[in-house]
This record gives structure tokens, C-alpha cells and sequence, in this order.
């Protein structure tokens, strides 16, 4: 589960605080837990796909614990950081993994952030996506 307004965040050089809830060892067991942190305990976030991308785009913090807010936030604006688009969200790593599918040449020809023309073929072969 997860929403795209993280990302639009951190794009735009916002930190991301993000949730985590502690979850039973019989919610693990039925596969449904998140990661585990520094404590030993598992937890499900909030945002799974920014989740792990660390400071000083992503804080996690525990649900309850008002200490961990804190110490995020004002961390978070004390590391402020420029915009930033992880590769796997950006348009050409969307059409490079669309491309890996339907593996039509015509189709696989985009314009990078620079304007320049790159083959999508070349960009999964570099980036490993198949």
C-alpha cells in the first residue's frame, strides 16, 4: 500500500515523515508485517515504497511515541536536501520497464530530463530491469 504524495514531497525537496505501527507476532506470521528497525520489533509503514529510502528524504518514526516525532521533524528541517526523484519513479524508468513488456522499438525511444534521446533497451541492459 502506498500513495504518491511522498514522492511528489521529496521531489520537491520535502522530508517525508513516515509512520510506523508495531504489529503482533501473529500479524507477522500471516505475512502481512512490515520491516524491522533498530528496536527488534516489526512494523507495517505507512508508505512502503519510500520507506526504505532513508534520511534525509524518509524518517521513520513509531506511532505513539511523540519523542520519535519530534526528533524527526526537527531533524528532517535540519537536513534539508534538494529535490529528488528516486530513478525507479522517474518517466523513463517507467518506460523502460513498460518497454521490458511489450518490447516495441517505435515505442521505446523517450527524451531523458536533459532532453536527450535515449533507447530504452540500452537503459534496462544499464539498470538491470527485466
Amino acid at each position: 500500500k502506498w500513495s504518491p504524495t511522498p514522492l511528489v514531497a521529496i521531489g520537491k525537496g520535502t522530508a517525508f515523515l513516515n509512520p510506523l505501527e508495531k504489529v503482533s507476532k501473529r500479524h507477522r506470521r500471516s505475512n502481512k508485517g512490515g520491516g524491522v528497525i533498530g528496536d527488534g520489533e516489526s512494523y507495517m509503514t505507512q508508505n512502503n515504497a519510500v520507506s526504505l529510502m532513508g534520511k534525509p528524504y524518509v524518517y521513520n518514526y513509531r506511532i505513539g511515541n511523540i519523542q520519535d516525532v519530534l526528533e524527526s521533524a526537527e531533524e528532517a528541517y535540519q537536513n534539508p536536501f534538494r529535490p529528488y526523484t528516486p530513478y525507479e519513479f522517474r518517466p523513463e524508468a517507467m518506460i523502460a520497464r513498460m518497454c521490458s513488456i511489450i518490447e516495441d522499438d517505435s515505442l521505446c525511444m523517450f527524451k531523458n530530463q536533459n532532453n536527450k534521446t535515449l533507447d530504452a533497451t540500452v537503459e534496462i541492459r544499464a539498470y538491470g530491469i527485466s
